[in-house]
């Protein structure tokens, strides 16, 4: 074998190396998406102030309460079907779901109290804030991650909390911090999941695909390393 032939098995080993470790690597970013206010809610200009229900109350009800055995379409406990903005306004009032959540007037507080992950006061408060606006659909919408400084802590553990750890808290794979995240990451399939690649069921589970703006921030911070910033 000559040098020229071993030195273009050489470079062709390599590249095959690269393909393979890259394999779960985005190939490109998502384009991100500008943070304003979409003019619906009670803003003023580019302040959000207001809750946008598909971007910050459905994902806590996929997570936390529209599963088998709770309040998905078939299970339905209660009457309450907590999978869409159509299912939720249909069945549930902005009192018993504030009394469910915090276990008060009779009502057993939801998620019960044997759950791995209770909601945390922010998220209840999020939820009444969203009840005392008048549990409004496509309000104040638009992005509001910013998206050019991506930190593990301020965005990508959030969108984690409100989107998975409903489920991943106690069911394998665990999501509850970094180095289970990163490991996740590492084999791909928690890219593949988020990013609805194949290979592994498409999350969240039974909920909708992350939001523009969300993979915007997942792929970028993935792009970059992943670090534990």
């Amino acid at each position: 074998m000559n040098m020229k032939t071993k030195v273009v098995l050489l470079i062709a080993g390599f590249t095959i190396l690269f393909l393979i470790t890259c394999k779960h690597m985005p190939n490109d970013v998502p384009t991100p998406v500008a943070s304003t206010n979409n003019g619906n809610g009670n803003g003023n200009g580019n302040v959000k102030d207001s809750v946008c229900f598909s971007e910050e109350i459905l994902p806590l009800f996929i997570s936390n309460c529209a599963k088998s055995g709770c309040h998905d379409a078939t299970s339905a406990q209660g009457g309450y079907v907590l999978t869409s903005y159509a299912n939720v306004i249909a069945t549930i009032s902005g009192s018993d779901l504030m009394n469910s959540l915090n276990g008060t007037n009779g009502f057993d507080i939801m998620p019960p109290a044997t759950s791995p992950t209770a909601l945390t006061t922010a998220q209840i408060n999020l939820f009444q804030k969203w009840v005392n606006e008048g549990m409004k659909d496509g309000i104040d919408c638009l992005c509001t991650i910013d998206t050019n400084n991506v930190t593990f802590s301020a965005t990508i553990f959030p969108i984690i909390q409100s989107n998975c750890l409903g489920c991943h808290s106690s069911s394998i794979p665990l999501l509850t911090n970094y180095s289970l995240i990163k490991y996740q990451l590492d084999t791909g399939r928690l890219y593949n999941a988020i990013n609805h690649a194949g290979g592994v069921p498409p999350m969240p589970l039974g909920g909708s695909q992350l939001s523009l703006c969300r993979l915007t921030a997942f792929n970028k911070w993935v792009h970059n390393g992943a670090p534990n910033n």
